[in-house]
């Protein structure tokens, strides 16, 4: 859960309350995450409600940021309580590296709770296919799950 913490961190920016107590006065549409276990329970749960409603007939599921970034996009600001501070991350902004490296790693640390998920919520049956690549010379995993049947086949 650190990396994903120290993630957040570089995607995110410091919110300066200039004497402001209660952050939803500064944001009064966000959501405030106590704990970076609860915001990466909210990225699940919407993206696999989003992959259920509007692509359940596809042949894989991959990480693909226009996932994560389509499935929370009408969700306001997402702010973070981290060691006291909030801090403020634009989830939707698919051209940041940071923002991208905190989506890949939500997919990548949770694959077979997504598996599972979706293997249930469409009535599929699934297997996890892993690989690994180097990409700007650093070795990065890419998980895809790969739909074998439907379940009444």
């Amino acid at each position: 859960m650190e990396n994903l913490k120290n993630l957040v961190l570089a995607a995110s920016q410091k919110v300066e309350m200039n004497g402001v107590t209660d952050i939803k006065k500064l944001y009064p549409d966000s959501i405030v995450f106590e704990s970076i276990e609860e915001f990466e329970q909210h990225v699940i749960d919407r993206a696999v409600e989003y992959i259920v409603c509007n692509y359940p007939y596809e042949e894989d599921y991959t990480s693909g940021t226009w996932m994560f970034s389509t499935a929370c996009d009408c969700e306001g600001d997402w702010i973070f309580l981290i060691d006291g501070d909030y801090r403020l991350m634009d989830y939707c902004n698919v051209s940041d590296t940071n923002v991208s490296n905190v989506k890949h790693a939500i997919w990548e640390n949770n694959i077979e709770k997504f598996n599972d998920r979706l293997s249930e919520e469409l009535e599929i049956k699934t297997n996890v296919d892993t690989s690994t690549h180097i990409i700007e010379g650093k070795e990065v995993t890419i998980s895809t799950i790969e739909v074998l049947s439907k379940e009444s086949e």
